[in-house]
């Protein structure tokens, strides 16, 4: 349209070749070769870093490891609808710990707020697993929700939480979430947090 004149375009075209010759003289590659991205070494130091990211933040009872000779069961629970966890969808909890100990029963939760999902009968089945079960795990993704003035979970999740998990029986949680969800939680007697 000719708003910006002919000298101002020339001046910064000037200067992205400049630039552009400037980081061709740089020596060295400035990429590392496309091999060495997941490479063993990158891996190995990807899962010292998740390792030592964990925190637990009470253990009255030393469950942990998860031996293969007890039943487990594996809850997973969220704050917010599905899909909206970033990083990690909250249904592969259940399935990786599936992995590691081929007995456990899993069962996802998901966002008890959420209408969508049929939860007729889901606090019934849950509560049989957990009767059944010699552990419970407790995989708890809450992300802040902004605007709500909450950090954890609703009242409906907690009071879920209440309802299903019996106090008789050693339960474990996960968060996947700030610590400060960790004092909302039912019967809290071994809590990892492993953040997000």
């Amino acid at each position: 349209k000719g708003d910006v004149p002919m000298e101002r375009l020339d001046e910064a075209v000037e200067r992205i070749l400049r630039l552009s010759l400037a980081a061709q003289s740089l020596s060295g590659p400035t990429v590392p070769a496309l091999d060495t991205v997941r490479s063993q070494a990158h891996e190995a130091l990807a899962l010292e870093v998740a390792r030592r990211s964990m925190t637990f933040m009470s253990e009255t009872q030393k469950l942990l490891p998860l031996s293969p000779s007890k039943r487990a069961t594996v809850l997973t629970i969220c704050n917010a609808a599905e899909g909206l966890f970033e990083y990690l969808d909250p249904k592969v909890f259940g399935d990786c710990c599936k992995q590691i100990v081929p007995t456990v029963t899993s069962v996802h939760c998901g966002y008890l707020g959420d209408q969508r999902y049929d939860r007729i009968g889901l606090a019934e089945r849950v509560r049989r697993y957990c009767q059944q079960a010699d552990v419970i795990v407790v995989g708890v993704f809450a992300r802040i929700v902004l605007a709500s003035n909450r950090v954890g979970l609703t009242e409906t999740e907690i009071r879920f939480l209440r309802e299903v998990l019996p106090s008789d029986k050693m339960v474990v949680y996960v968060l996947f979430a700030p610590p400060y969800v960790a004092k909302e939680l039912p019967n809290p007697q071994t809590v990892l947090c492993a953040y997000g």
